[in-house]
């Protein structure tokens, strides 16, 4: 058999090789490599099979057409490869749609001169044709200045591409590092086949053995893909693991600076990858202290969203002793915030009014009662009640009875300042607190506070009402370790004594 025969062979043997590989590797096209090797298998495909027909072309204008053909694999190939490399080593976001653009303006440039290159003979000064046994062989092509800027950037992309997957095989766990190292095993042949053929070193061979190279490459990668399986048995934890988490995921590195983030990271800090990444992570997170090394839980607000809460883990990622990083992870906690403290307000607050019930509100007064004791600070303690509401209960119902305590309550909230205590005790009583506060500064509230509730004329536009309030105030002073109680009960008998001295007058 001579080498015409041998290599036709071969052409044709290494191209329906590569569609039956890419028509297996179809099936996972889900994951993205997997669709970049698949069209990296049909590129190889055409060229293959481009060879093999330019040999057995009737004239040099058909075999002139074939090696255009040829040339649609020759460029992409190693675009191809490279974007392959970026999606196998988990590095998709770089695959931006810009940069594709960039990578393929040398081949797209390489097979416009290709097509045209009778009218300038850039890219190939002219082929030799030589017909051989029936074959057309177009053994010499007399290369013209673009060529060599084809040949560099292609064999610059796939050197890249070998060094990136050879990254990525150091980096995974042994047992994947077999599917890689086929990887780039199977593209260094063809590239030295390529490199042989190109440069003529092996000057017996006249026609273009890149088919050898690749129908080698074709076995490799086989193996890569039926005894290794290349796709359906890959390392999942960042692209089906993290990438989908709903809790976000920042990695750290020893200096301190995010080196990893999973896309629900990004929607959080409302910040891309590319600018996250390398950033130290106080700039995100100023409150996180990552000098004590060790495991901790916490609750996180970002000054974007403030209304959405998250719970985090910081873990420490240790070898052999060292901290080497740090893993953090956010979930979204606010629904079950909300929920807490829906419950703790229901818990802790007047159902009708909103004001704290009782139990609460002794709870707090209590604190701020000890606090007053230990830091021999001014307090004050209030006790109001209405006059004559049972009679508007009685005359309008508890219905309207509601309605003006709903109206008192947001009177009180209005009056009282930001560190001032206030519950509802009892049905129209109310017991106040009023911490490093006099007397008469006590007084000056509670009046503004009764005027406004004698400003409340009526219920409904129909029911007119008059309204009135007695408060008795009860300070700490020359009073020592007194219990919350008995200064309301002595607040209570203040109260009743301006009640009843209202009434006196009123007779």
């Amino acid at each position: 058999m001579n080498q015409f025969n041998l290599f036709i062979i071969l052409s044709f043997t290494a191209s329906l090789l590569m569609v039956g590989l890419a028509v297996y590797a179809f099936q996972f096209r889900q994951n993205k490599e997997a669709e970049t090797f698949v069209w990296l298998l049909a590129f190889i495909a055409i060229w293959t099979f481009a060879i093999g027909a330019g040999l057995l072309a009737k004239n040099e204008t058909s075999s002139f057409r074939w090696a255009i053909l040829r040339m649609v694999g020759v460029t992409a190939v190693p675009v191809v490869w490279f974007l392959f490399s970026l999606h196998f080593s988990n590095r998709s976001e770089w695959v931006k749609n810009w940069k594709i653009i960039l990578l393929a303006i040398v081949p797209t440039i390489t097979m416009s001169l290709m097509i045209t290159n009778e009218n300038h003979h850039l890219f190939l000064k002219g082929i030799v044709f030589v017909r051989d046994n029936g074959y057309l062989n177009d053994s010499t092509w007399l290369l013209g200045p673009w060529f060599w800027v084809h040949l560099v950037y292609s064999y610059f992309l796939i050197l890249i591409a070998d060094f990136i997957l050879l990254k990525e095989a150091f980096r995974l766990n042994s047992s994947y590092r077999k599917q890689t190292y086929a990887l780039i095993v199977g593209t260094i042949f063809p590239l030295v086949v390529n490199l042989f053929f190109t440069f003529h070193l092996i000057p017996n061979i006249q026609v273009n053995y890149d088919p050898l190279g690749f129908v080698i490459a074709g076995i490799i990668f086989a193996t890569g893909l039926l005894q290794w399986q290349l796709f359906d048995l890959r390392p999942i934890a960042h692209q089906l693991v993290i990438e989908s988490m709903q809790d976000a995921v920042f990695v750290i590195d020893w200096k301190k600076r995010i080196v990893e983030i999973n896309p629900a990271a990004e929607s959080i800090v409302n910040k891309s990858r590319e600018i996250i990444i390398g950033q130290p992570v106080n700039l995100i997170f100023p409150n996180i202290n990552l000098n004590q090394g060790r495991e901790k839980r916490f609750e996180f607000q970002h000054k974007n969203d403030s209304k959405k809460v998250y719970d985090g883990q910081l873990s420490p990622i240790i070898k052999k002793t060292k901290i080497y990083g740090f893993l953090m992870i956010l979930r979204d906690i606010t629904e079950q915030k909300n929920m807490e403290n829906q419950l703790l307000q229901l818990a802790n607050h007047d159902s009708l009014t909103g004001l704290s019930n009782r139990k609460f509100f002794m709870t707090e007064a209590n604190k701020e009662l000890n606090r007053a004791l230990r830091y021999q600070s001014s307090f004050v303690l209030g006790f109001m009640d209405l006059d004559n509401f049972k009679a508007v209960n009685d005359l309008y119902g508890h219905a309207a009875g509601d309605i003006i305590l709903k109206k008192i309550a947001q009177i009180i909230q209005n009056e009282l300042r930001i560190f001032d205590l206030v519950g509802r005790y009892g049905g129209d009583e109310f017991v106040f607190v009023f911490p490093q506060t006099n007397e008469y500064e006590a007084e000056q509230i509670i009046q503004r506070l009764v005027a406004k509730i004698s400003n409340i004329h009526e219920v409904e536009s129909h029911q007119p009402i008059t309204l009135s309030a007695s408060v008795g105030l009860i300070s700490l002073e020359e009073q020592q370790h007194i219990d919350l109680m008995s200064l309301i009960k002595q607040a209570d008998e203040k109260m009743y004594a301006v009640k009843n001295l209202k009434k006196k007058h009123i007779s």
